[in-house]
């Protein structure tokens, strides 16, 4: 074989990591979409659930005006209903809002864990092609061919 800056790699060890790595990068986006759908839908179960509570808080409301003393207790309760619904929708949103960053966060891990997978197998195959240039000795500088980053090391590839 001559020798030359070019390196040589396995390609189907090569396109099975590839494939490996998409795979995890599509089940990764997978469940991020899973886990966004799922916020939505609590979230707007709260919003119903709020709504529910705030109509209820309203007919109690109505009920009870038809007296004075009554009426004013009627629009209390009502009043402290809607402010119960308010904080129970919040504290939902601030729940989901929780989870959906904890999954994301996750998620973020394992992406990251790939993209450092990633940059070790290009660093090794730089770390190659500049064993490779020193086998064959001095570098010429005016040669385009010659590249790599001299400063990355790494052993065998993944």
């Amino acid at each position: 074989m001559p020798m030359s800056a070019s390196v040589m790699v396995n390609r189907t060890e090569l396109l099975e990591r590839l494939e490996e790595l998409e795979r995890e990068v599509r089940h990764a986006l997978s469940d991020a979409a899973e886990v966004t759908a799922a916020k939505d839908e609590v979230v707007d179960e709260g919003r119903r659930e709020a709504e529910g509570l705030v109509a209820q808080a309203r007919d109690e409301q109505h009920r009870m005006a038809s007296e004075a003393e009554v009426a004013r207790t009627a629009r209390e309760q009502a009043s402290d209903e809607v402010d119960r619904a308010r904080e129970e929708s919040e504290a939902l949103r601030r729940e989901t809002d929780a989870y959906v960053d904890h999954k994301l966060a996750g998620f973020e891990v394992a992406l990251e864990r790939t993209l450092d997978t990633v940059r070790r197998g290009r660093q090794r195959l730089a770390a190659r092609e500049t064993a490779g240039e020193r086998a064959l000795g001095p570098a010429d500088p005016g040669d385009p061919t010659e590249g790599g980053d001299a400063g990355e090391e790494g052993g065998g590839f993944w």
